[in-house]
């Protein structure tokens, strides 16, 4: 599997060398249509308002987009002349044994050296660079391990050690800099791994690539302007959050294109293309709010509408609970192959729910089944939606509104 983004038309590439290659599939994300011949192109949004962020979290999780039984190769839009032949695979990125492979950087030998650099050349804040430079002390990291230039990069996600290091990969930049060579080596250290140098000059036309200047070189540079959306926080709950292709694959097996009212998952509208559509970083405290929520309850009653989705996400944040639900029968086909009974009828018989969700359009189940005593009642509505029946009708019963919990989560007290 070979990958890329170009976000914005920041590079005139990747472009492939003309004729075979050993890559079964190749996808090229972008947030506008691009034709580049052989290449499947895929439209995916910006996660962050960083476009750089939105790229490293791309670059950073291969599982998420492709699963874990494949090996993957990524390659930076600024690359051209890609080959990737039988001799270059088995010879030059992956011999034999080989689970991780990246150009050596040639330039620079440590991280701490590539952070002085980045510092000096103002591509990210000063405040980012010390906050990767105190992750490496806090590890431990030995700086004599290498540098890597990862503007290509194979990975084998057979390889329970890669997926954990790509995970680590993760939150070292959204906890640090920006700036992914600083981190790249060193969260696959934490995982009990050296990366393979592949033996190619990355900086000159060799055997694998060509390497040309960006075309775009807009908010490249960071310094002191505040202004520049590197500044921005990242949402902390999102550093927290631990997904799987597992999980992700369920949301996506979900996703249809009636929204309803929006997902905790996607936002207010579901993705262009759900095969590859990753858990919005913006919802990620209201994610972490529901599940917070879920994990405390026996019985959750779900009312909004959702097609499923928050049903899975409060049944992957607690194995013991059971979810109410009338969903579509595809859609509990999924969650019972997920979760198996678990998932049951709204109308089941059984213990009254202590865990409520409603949402714009909820199915009617609130007038017909009212919050049992000492139920928690939650709304998942966007901000600027205004309310459904079912929140209606509870409010005109004398339920009021407490300070939001995150976001698109609104919390109901009892009157």
């Amino acid at each position: 599997m070979l990958y890329s983004v170009n976000l914005g038309g920041y590079d005139a590439g990747p472009v492939l060398h003309p004729g075979t290659d050993r890559v079964d599939e190749r996808v090229l994300f972008s947030d506008v249509p691009i034709e580049r011949l052989g290449w499947r192109n895929v439209v995916v949004p910006h996660h962050f308002e960083d476009t750089k962020r939105t790229v490293q979290y791309l670059k950073t999780r291969p599982d998420l987009l492709f699963g874990e039984e494949v090996a993957t190769v990524w390659v930076d839009g600024s690359l051209h002349d890609i080959r990737l032949d039988a001799e270059a695979m088995d010879g030059l990125v992956a011999p034999p044994g080989v689970v991780v492979a990246a150009p050596p950087h040639r330039r620079r030998t440590t991280l701490r050296a590539e952070a002085r650099t980045v510092e000096a050349l103002g591509l990210d804040t000063p405040a980012a660079i010390r906050r990767a430079v105190g992750l490496l002390d806090a590890m431990g990291f030995p700086d004599q391990s290498g540098l890597s230039a990862t503007l290509f990069v194979y990975r084998d996600l057979r390889d329970a050690r890669v997926r954990a290091a790509d995970s680590a990969w993760q939150r070292m930049i959204l906890r640090g800099s920006r700036r992914d060579q600083l981190s790249f080596n060193a969260a696959y250290w934490s995982a009990g791994l050296r990366t393979h140098d592949i033996p190619v000059p990355w900086a000159a036309p060799n055997a694998l690539f060509t390497l040309l200047p960006h075309r775009r070189a807009r908010n490249r540079r960071v310094g002191d302007d505040a202004a520049h959306p590197a500044f921005l926080p990242v949402p902390d709950a999102f550093v927290d959050e631990a997904w799987t292709h597992a999980d992700v694959a369920i949301l996506r097996d979900l996703t249809v294109p009636a929204a309803g009212d929006g997902t905790l998952a996607w936002g207010a509208s579901p993705p262009a293309d759900p095969a590859f559509s990753l858990p919005s970083p913006a919802l990620a405290a209201a994610r972490m709010a529901l599940s917070a929520a879920a994990s405390r309850a026996a019985c959750i009653r779900d009312e909004t509408d959702s097609q499923g989705i928050h049903a899975a996400l409060c049944l992957r944040a607690n194995p013991a609970a059971v979810v109410l639900a009338d969903l579509p029968d595809a859609a509990a086909r999924r969650l019972r192959r997920a979760f198996g009974d678990r998932l049951r009828s709204a109308a089941s018989p059984g213990p009254a729910a202590d865990l409520v969700l409603l949402g714009q359009r909820d199915t009617g189940g609130v007038a017909r089944v009212p919050p049992a005593p000492g139920a928690s009642v939650l709304v998942v509505l966007p901000p600027d939606v205004p309310p459904g029946p079912g929140l209606c009708g509870l409010v005109a019963a004398g339920w009021r509104e407490e300070a939001p919990a995150a976001g698109w989560l609104r919390r109901l007290a009892r009157p």
